[in-house]
């Protein structure tokens, strides 16, 4: 659903037109289908005792569309999907990055601009605090604002001012540094896991404790003579 969102805002940006959810989902539900055609095994969103799944997709989907529409009437975009790649003080490696929307909002100024189809805003704002540094790194200009786009009608949290990230009191060096720390461990190949999130964890069916001793998670999963890795 995120997908056909983004394409159906984007090409409003960038033509004017304004395409019919269905002629832009359907296609994509099609092609994920050559690789799994059971939706029922698909990842849902929403409750468990009630995903979004069916029509309640394509209802949510064209109403996270409306919202974005809403948003583009106060808002003059100058850039989508830029490229904002780069590096920052206090790190090494190359930073990839890609931002959604950047332009001049009626109400919050110039700000980069991350959208959301998900039920709440991430839990911290590293990404827009990231696309920002590198933007501003790059044109030698303080980090510009920045905002979470949040399109389901209801997304937490429901105000603008909660929505907006202020980032005048940016530390970039820090934030930099910050991924420095990321990429040491890497290179010493320290990956923690976590076990809290496992609905989506891609390695879901290598593990013993979320399907049960198949062969395929049997051969993967060492855990019992390796250790848990969380």
């Amino acid at each position: 659903m995120g997908t056909a969102v983004h394409t159906i805002g984007e090409h409003k940006i960038l033509t004017g037109e304004e395409l019919e959810f269905e002629d832009v989902f359907f296609p994509l539900v099609r092609e994920q289908r050559k690789i799994e055609p059971d939706t029922t095994q698909w990842l849902a969103g929403g409750p468990k005792d009630a995903p979004f799944m069916g029509q309640k997709v394509i209802d949510m989907g064209k109403a996270c569309v409306e919202n974005y529409f809403k948003f583009l009437e106060k808002f003059k975009v100058l850039h989508v999907e830029l490229d904002v790649s780069g590096y920052l003080p206090n790190c090494e490696p190359l930073i990839k990055g890609y931002a959604d929307l950047v332009g001049e909002h009626d109400d919050h100024g110039f700000i980069v601009v991350d959208t959301k189809t998900s039920a709440a805003k991430p839990k911290n704002d590293v990404q827009l605090q990231t696309y920002s540094a590198l933007y501003g790194t790059k044109l030698k200009i303080p980090a510009p604002n920045a905002f979470w786009l949040m399109l389901r009608p209801d997304a937490k949290p429901k105000t603008d001012k909660a929505r907006f990230v202020d980032m005048s009191e940016l530390d970039i060096g820090e934030l930099g540094a910050r991924y420095q720390r990321a990429w040491d461990q890497m290179q010493q190949m320290i990956v923690p896991a976590s076990s809290n999130f496992c609905d989506f964890c891609t390695q879901k069916p290598n593990c013993l404790a979320q399907s049960g001793p198949t062969a395929r998670a049997t051969f993967y999963d060492k855990s019992e003579t390796d250790g848990i890795p969380f």
